[in-house]
Order: structure tokens, then sequence, then C-alpha cells
């Protein structure tokens, strides 16, 4: 065990600029597979998880057409408020479908802690300034925000980083109680589980608690979008709301809400003209016919999950090219070090050592530096964010193949070597 020690730290001292080069580039090789294999992992989920919800099914918008005349009718006869419930309710109900709301509807939050990536209209340069709201102290700010009934969470099989989900109670509006809100995982260094919040949302003040935040990552469908990110959102319950409004702010914020409500998506495995019998039959149940029915989405969501699939086959790809890259590598360092080192050990073979001794001197050295590289990328990975136990295991075994697959050939040519011959003409 000494003379491997003392051999592996003359190799190493000899050629510092060899030995730093391998370290380099066996540290970019790991880095590069770990960053392979976050990738790989995500997607795999999606697929499994999230895709596997959608597949086969069709996805339809629901779109309300009050608009001018018809909206303003609709504001001014609280009888039409009754007519919606209704609807929504049939909606949300019905066992055809699953019912999807993702209301992308910003809010206001007093005192707002975070910075201007969280608000709305960031991303297009058109936040908006802070205000006052009645005689409260302090400002709210308007932030990004999004709505969600109870199905749109196991559909998109979004997970917790710390916290609950919504209970069932959590879907039904109460006066004077505390509205109970989940963060996306950006969230995490600004608001804390527990932490109370003022919100204004659609004109009216609420008090707010935090119950939750999300993993990093979480996408929903949204419209259009079968894979949106709400890191930077806040989410809220779809609430509702069975008492009858008793003024007329009262009246006009329910109206607006569930005006919301209703623009949803729906998922099914129905086709188009199933899907209009089914929605004419709740109409005509609710007495509310002013909507529109937008075409399935269904060719869409086969394009992306194919379109995952084929990314996953890629990134497996890269990680094939980057091992083979990295066992050639080796194989050409093991070579150049072998003949600047060869009267060394040709010296060794004189004293007595076998080829398996000189051998063993080469895969420490090789190991040690691979193993130097791999505990860099783990203290780099561990910085970043916690990593799956087989995650470890797997680059461990890796490091181990690599090394074996690199000597390989080294260790062939040595059995192979007439060293009588060598040491003739190099002794």
């Amino acid at each position: 065990m000494n003379q491997l020690l003392i051999e592996l730290k003359e190799s190493l001292a000899k050629q510092k600029v060899f030995s730093i080069l391998i370290l380099v580039l066996g540290c970019l090789f790991f880095l590069l597979i770990s960053i392979l294999f976050l990738q790989v992992s995500n997607i795999d989920t999606k697929t499994k998880s999230f895709y596997a919800q959608l597949k086969g099914k069709n996805i339809y918008q629901l779109s309300d057409t009050l608009f001018d005349e018809k909206e303003e009718k609709y504001f001014s006869n609280p009888k039409d408020l009754l007519k919606l419930k209704r609807f929504y309710g049939e909606l949300i109900r019905n066992d055809n479908f699953k019912y999807l709301n993702t209301t992308l509807q910003p809010i206001g939050v007093k005192n707002f802690k975070g910075d201007a990536t969280f608000l709305d209209g960031y991303e297009y340069g058109s936040t908006e300034e802070p205000y006052s709201k009645d005689k409260e102290m302090g400002k709210y700010q308007l932030v990004k925000s999004v709505q969600l009934n109870d199905k749109v969470f196991s559909v998109a099989n979004l997970k917790m980083k710390k916290g609950s989900f919504f209970s069932k109670k959590d879907y039904i509006y109460t006066k004077e109680r505390v509205i109970p809100v989940i963060l996306g995982s950006a969230y995490q260094n600004i608001y804390k589980v527990g932490d109370s919040i003022r919100l204004d949302y659609i004109d009216k003040t609420f008090n707010g608690k935090v119950i939750g935040i999300l993993d990093r990552n979480s996408v929903i469908p949204v419209r259009d979008e079968m894979e949106f990110y709400i890191d930077r959102y806040i989410v809220f319950p779809d609430m509702n709301i069975s008492e009858t409004p008793v003024s007329q702010s009262e009246l006009t914020f329910q109206q607006r809400h569930y005006l919301q409500l209703i623009n949803g998506q729906i998922l099914t495995t129905k086709d188009n003209l199933q899907i209009k019998k089914i929605m004419n039959s709740i109409s005509n149940n609710s007495n509310f016919f002013e909507y529109t029915v937008i075409g399935a989405n269904g060719l869409g969501v086969e394009m992306i999950s194919s379109m995952v699939n084929q990314n996953k086959e890629l990134m497996i790809t890269v990680c094939a090219v980057s091992f083979f890259f990295c066992i050639m590598t080796i194989i050409l360092s093991i070579n150049i070090k072998w003949n600047l080192n060869i009267r060394k050990y040709l010296l060794h073979l004189i004293s007595g050592a076998s080829i398996n001794r000189i051998f063993s001197y080469i895969f420490a050295e090789v190991f040690l530096i691979l193993f130097v590289c791999l505990t860099i990328v783990f203290v780099f990975m561990f910085l970043v964010g916690v990593m799956p136990l087989y995650y470890y295991l797997m680059m461990i075994c890796l490091c181990i193949i690599i090394s074996v697959f690199g000597l390989t050939p080294l260790y062939v040519k040595l059995r192979k070597m007439n060293f009588s011959q060598v040491l003739k003409g190099k002794v």
C-alpha cells in the first residue's frame, strides 16, 4: 500500500499539467452527465405523470361570448348569476369529462416582498404601479396568480415541496374566511408556510394564508399552452360561492368571479360531436347559452408528447456519445502517460514487480483522478438541490466502468508486450 501511495504521489507531482487536464475533462464530463440526468428525469416524470393523463384525450377550450351589449345585460340582471352558477356546477359534476379551471387573474398583494419578476406583465415590460386600497395603510402590487380547481392538481400531478394542498372546504367561499394560497417554488425564500398576506382579488380584499410551496418546474395546461410554468405564481382555489349577494358590490364580485370560472378546459376522450351534445344538455339544464367550445386540441397533445419522447432519446444519445468520448480520452491519455513513464515501469519490472502490480499503479491513478472529479461534481450538485440516492450510486458505478473500460486496452497491451525486447531497446 505504501508503495502504491508513493507511486501515485510521484506520478501526479511530475506531470501536474497532464493530471490537471484529465481532472478538468473529468469534471466537465460528470457535470454534463449530471445535467443530462436532471433533464431526462424531468422528461421521464412528465411522460409517466403529466402526459400520461393527457394521452389519447382531447382538450376543448370553453369561452364565454358575453361582449359589449351582452356583457352589460349580464351585469345588469342579477338573475343571470344563478344561471352561471348552475352552468358551472354542471361542468364540475359532469362524469363525461374533467373540467379544468386554470384562470390567469392577477391578484393584488399588500406590501409585496418579491421583486419585479413576480409582477403581472413583467415579461412584456408593462407592470402596474403600486396602488392603495380604501383607507388601508400600505401599497398593493399586482402579481402573477392562477386560480385552479381540484382536478387540475391531479391531472398535472403537481408536487408539494413544503406544506399541503387545498382541502375540499378550501373550495367553498364564506365571508370573512381566510383564503388559503399555494406559492410557486420561486417564492420559497420570500414567504414561508404559515405566513399571512393581504390579497385584493377582483376589487375585493381578503386575508390570505400560505399553506404550501410547490416543487420546481411545476406545469399546468393553460388554454393553448400545454406546459405553462407556475413557479412565479400565487395559486388560489376556484371558490364556489353559495351565498346570495346582499349588496351591489357583492353581486358584481360574484358575477365577475363566475364569469372567469366558466372559461376553462374540458379534458375528455369524446369527439367534437359528442361534446356538443353533452354541452347542449348542460346549457338546457342551466339555461345558460352564452358560450362557445373551441375545437379539440388532441393533435397538440400528441405532438408535445412525441416531442418529449424525442427529447428524451436525444438526451440518451448525448449521454452515450459523452461516455464514448470520455473512454477514448482516457485511453489516449493513458497511452501518452505510458510512453512518458515507460522507463520507470520497466525499472519496476527489473526490480521484480509483476505486470498486475504495474497495472494497479496506473488504475489507482486514473480512478483517483476520476473520484476527485466525482467529488467536486457531487458538491456542486448538492448545492444546486437534493439529488436522489440512485443518482450517486449511478455516478459511482459510471466512474468504475469508465476506469475499467478506459484501461482495458492498456492491460491487453501489457499482457501481449515482449518486455525482454523492450528492455534491450530501452535499458
